[in-house]
């Protein structure tokens, strides 16, 4: 029997907002387009991560593929839902994410590891290598980190794979 939607959000911790991401599923639901109009950025990315950790790689893997279309769009981190500051409640702190470029990085490292818990060691490097360079990188990888131990606590059994990500990408295991 799969996990409900409800326990998932629980799983993701305390700064995230369910009843938000749960209005952006629905409105996900209901505009499913390639309309470049409705923003559906949020939605992609808070839907990936909540199937990710409900195991479901096929279903993260398809919203985080509309996430990369959704990034390519000019303006897209700067409109509608999108422009809101980004906060993130890590054990050393809260992190907060207002510039475009950075909030862009945090989706792309988003993506990268579910290409490749997906086994697509490709997809990762490329979704990787588009932030490789950005000089926030350090306090982007702060947030992926955090969100690397949630996902081996949920999902033990891909311990192994998240562990050669981390290995992969020279990521620390803080």
């Amino acid at each position: 029997m799969g996990r409900s939607k409800a326990a998932v959000f629980a799983d993701i911790g305390p700064d995230f907002d369910a009843e938000a991401a749960e209005a952006r599923l629905r409105a996900l639901a209901q505009n499913h387009t390639d309309d470049p109009h409705i923003q559906v950025m949020l939605a992609r990315l808070d839907a990936g991560n909540a199937a990710r950790l409900g195991g479901d790689l096929d279903l993260a893997a398809w919203h985080h593929a509309g996430l990369m279309k959704d990034l390519s769009q000019p303006g897209i981190l700067t409109a509608g839902d999108n422009a809101a500051q980004w906060a993130f409640d890590l054990p050393e702190g809260v992190v907060t994410m207002d510039a475009p470029a950075t909030k862009g990085a945090y989706a792309l490292l988003t993506v990268s590891v579910t290409r490749y818990l997906k086994g697509d060691e490709n997809g990762a490097d490329e979704a990787w290598g588009l932030v490789s360079e950005f000089p926030e990188l350090a306090r982007v990888q702060g947030v992926l980190d955090n969100r690397l131990k949630l996902l081996s606590k949920t999902r033990p059994e891909w311990e192994r794979q998240i562990a050669a990500f981390r290995k992969r990408f020279s990521l620390s295991t803080r």
